[in-house]
């Protein structure tokens, strides 16, 4: 855990490091999540005399907002996996909190103080719930400094894209409509590594709980033959996969299941261990 910062003061303008990592974020979502907002003094929205990170020029907030300019892409997964990739490199990129305005009741946070995801009881911030723009703070050490944060962002980007927790945009545009709870933290609730792997032509039962449907990151590690996984709840199981691998290299998917009985089942092509994490459940 680290110090959090919070205000300290007003800055005369926007801070070379903290626009380039808006930037980095914008050009590596193709302005998926674009730039709604960085330096600017202000008080907190809602309570006149407390200053905003903002006003410090070391906060912005970046919206996925579907924009008629061809910014933002109206997807909520793409901004919790980019929260994701922010969350897992929090030290490296030196940020201080997190914040995620839009699941219900009162949307969640992380500070570096704490070092863990809260899903808020009340409210701790104006526009949430349903806000369609996340917010992040960064350390005062590099908040000035572009070339480091290009650097850096690149450099754990690339180990983000290349590692064995693969980074791949799930198919899922999240509404309003759409109601979830997300599980903080994520819960790993099966890995065959510990338990027994798949064969060839397996379907294992997994329980994972007790809602209609739960959002689940499926981690395939293959042993030797390309193949695929299908996840699915009751019924018959459908022709499509939720993630295709190869030979070799680990890959994941994220994906929304229906449960059966709080179950889901999954079915593999070829010999492979699989993990789930449970990331959300619909309400």
């Amino acid at each position: 855990m680290r110090k959090y910062t919070g205000w300290d003061g007003n800055a005369a303008g926007k801070r070379a490091g903290l626009e380039q990592l808006v930037n980095s974020i914008e050009a590596w979502t193709n302005r998926g999540l674009w730039n709604n907002g960085t330096w600017g003094i202000r008080d907190k929205k809602g309570k006149v005399g407390n200053p905003s990170v903002h006003s410090t020029g070391r906060a912005a907030d970046l919206s996925w907002r579907k924009m008629a300019n061809g910014r933002g892409c109206g997807d909520y997964n793409v901004a919790c996996q980019v929260l994701d990739f922010l969350y897992a490199n929090r030290d490296e990129l030196l940020l201080e909190a997190l914040f995620d305005y839009w699941p219900k009741p009162f949307g969640r946070g992380w500070k570096c103080d704490r070092d863990e995801w809260t899903n808020y009881s009340s409210r701790a911030f104006a526009g949430s719930p349903g806000g369609d723009w996340v917010h992040l703070e960064v350390a005062n050490a590099k908040a000035d400094d572009a070339k480091w944060y290009a650097e850096t962002f690149d450099r754990c980007l690339a180990q983000w894209l290349n590692g064995p927790a693969e980074f791949v945009p799930a198919p899922i545009n999240y509404t309003k409509e759409y109601a979830m709870k997300l599980v903080s933290p994520p819960v790993r609730v099966a890995d065959t590594r510990k338990t027994g792997s798949f064969k060839a032509g397996e379907t294992k039962q997994i329980k994972v709980s007790g809602d209609p449907a739960v959002f689940v990151n499926l981690t395939v590690v293959p042993k030797g033959k390309p193949g695929f996984v299908t996840a699915w709840g009751g019924g018959n199981m459908p022709d499509v996969s939720n993630v295709n691998f190869g030979p070799a290299d680990p890959i994941c998917n994220t994906s929304w299941i229906m449960t059966n009985g709080g179950a889901i089942s999954i079915y593999s092509s070829e010999d492979c261990d699989i993990l789930v994490d449970l990331q959300a459940v619909a309400k």
